[in-house]
């Protein structure tokens, strides 16, 4: 009876350590159902799978790659800037430096070199294929102010490239990702809507996918009818070198009617994690008082 009982204890030990490897191994897996359930600070839920083997990413090149950059092509020196440096997959020793251009923020280069002798392999500019473009737009009405009737409009939109060309770079991506909070005031008389205020939390999104954001690029930006006083205009990224980056902005502005003034604010985000999942987010308030900011 004993031994049965000592080779039942086993059977169920054993089981455990291959049900633990099974596990291990699916989650490993970028189509895993494992689903990482830590928040950013900004709220946003990460919609990949655990990061099990991130693989390096440097943020200095040697000198001595340099000089050889700077001999063989030196438009990288001068118009880009660089994002990272990233370990090859298939070899160790083989580094990839990124360069994004300051004219254009999809042209990108990368410099292969051998980390050991710190010799130039190969240049040249990724080649990237447009795989998803959409646009999503919401329309809310906020009753009336002083009179005049108010409403918002929320727009999303996002832009999603992956590198085809060289083979060895195909996990990079580049997101571009907008989130606009616009403001529209109704003339009591004529009953015609305009555009009052336009706030856009805008970036492009630079990713090794699965891996981390290796770059993010702001340019959030706002719009104010004539009329209109910007109080405060606040926008920043977080993320970078991360699993999953934001922009965000903080506006407010002010209409300065007498003897009360309105004022009305806008809070626009896009989030873009390391598996390219995009989304975004905005609100706003409108408040009468002073009129002054």
């Amino acid at each position: 009876m004993r031994h049965r009982v000592a080779w039942f204890i086993l059977g169920v030990l054993v089981g455990s350590l291959f049900l633990v490897s099974a596990h291990s191994s699916d989650a490993k897996s970028p189509c895993s159902d494992s689903i990482l359930g830590s928040r950013s600070s900004m709220g946003f839920t990460i919609q990949g799978p655990l990061n099990w083997s991130p693989r390096p990413v440097l943020t200095e090149i040697p000198n001595k790659v340099i000089l050889q950059i700077q001999k063989l092509n030196p438009e990288i020196i001068h118009n880009t800037v660089h994002i990272s440096t990233i370990v090859s997959r298939q070899e160790d020793d083989v580094l990839y430096s990124l360069f994004v251009s300051k004219n254009n923020g999809n042209r990108v280069w990368y410099v292969e070199w051998n980390r050991n002798s710190s010799r130039i392999l190969r240049i040249g500019v990724i080649q990237f294929k447009l795989v998803e473009n959409t646009t999503h737009r919401e329309t809310k009405y906020l009753g009336q102010v002083l009179g005049n009737k108010m409403k918002v409009v929320k727009t999303f939109h996002e832009e999603k490239l992956r590198a085809v060309s060289p083979e060895s770079l195909g996990s990079i991506y580049i997101v571009t990702a907008w989130e606009s909070f616009e403001w529209y005031l109704q003339n009591p008389i004529t009953g015609k809507e305009s555009l009052t205020a336009k706030t856009v939390a805008k970036g492009r999104f630079y990713i090794d996918y699965g891996n981390r954001i290796l770059g993010i690029n702001d340019m959030s930006y706002d719009w104010r009818d004539t009329g209109v006083t910007q109080c405060s205009f606040n926008h920043n990224t977080e993320g970078v070198g991360t699993i999953s980056g934001t922009v965000y902005v903080d506006a407010k502005y002010l209409i300065p009617t007498i003897p009360l003034g309105i004022h009305f604010d806008s809070h626009p985000r896009v989030y873009v994690d390391a598996w390219t999942h995009v989304s975004g987010n905005a609100w706003g308030n409108k408040s009468v008082g002073r009129p002054w900011c």
